[in-house]
């Protein structure tokens, strides 16, 4: 039936994820790429293309993972980040200074940037960092014009 065949591809989908996270632990030795945190627990197997926009292939492949700390990892998924080409970091303006201030601080090491990856943060720019900060720029906007 369709809800076996859903859940089905849900199960093996978590499955993947647990690999495309130990996979990534193994990578980066336990270690936030960006702030160097070492606890497992805190540490998230992030994509760069979210999961709902890869194909299977996208979704499980390393170079379209981060390691990130719980707090990196929010500001990243939800767009209020992302890395230019040269892995430092691009905050939005939406963001208050300090948090600009303590975030740029740090930057994507040279080792981890890669042609595939590069690829990968194009499409977050694009696709996640501008659609949130494009996004806020019309409710402010439509706000303030209120």
């Amino acid at each position: 039936t369709l809800q076996e065949t859903e859940r089905s591809a849900i199960i093996k989908s978590r499955i993947g994820q647990g690999v495309f996270r130990k996979e990534l632990i193994k990578k980066y030795n336990s270690c936030c790429i960006i702030t160097g945190i070492n606890e497992k627990k805190l540490l998230i197997a992030s994509h760069i293309k979210p999961y709902k926009d890869s194909n299977r292939e996208e979704a499980f492949d390393v170079n379209n993972g981060l390691l990130l700390s719980k707090n990196t990892d929010s500001l990243f998924d939800l767009g209020y980040i992302t890395f230019n080409n040269d892995g430092t970091i691009c905050p939005s303006k939406v963001l208050s200074n300090d948090v600009i201030e303590h975030i740029t601080q740090f930057r994507l090491n040279e080792h981890f940037i890669n042609e595939k990856r590069l690829d990968y943060m194009a499409y977050h720019r694009a696709q996640v960092f501008e659609k949130r900060y494009n996004s806020y720029l019309a409710k402010k906007y439509i706000f303030e014009a209120v």
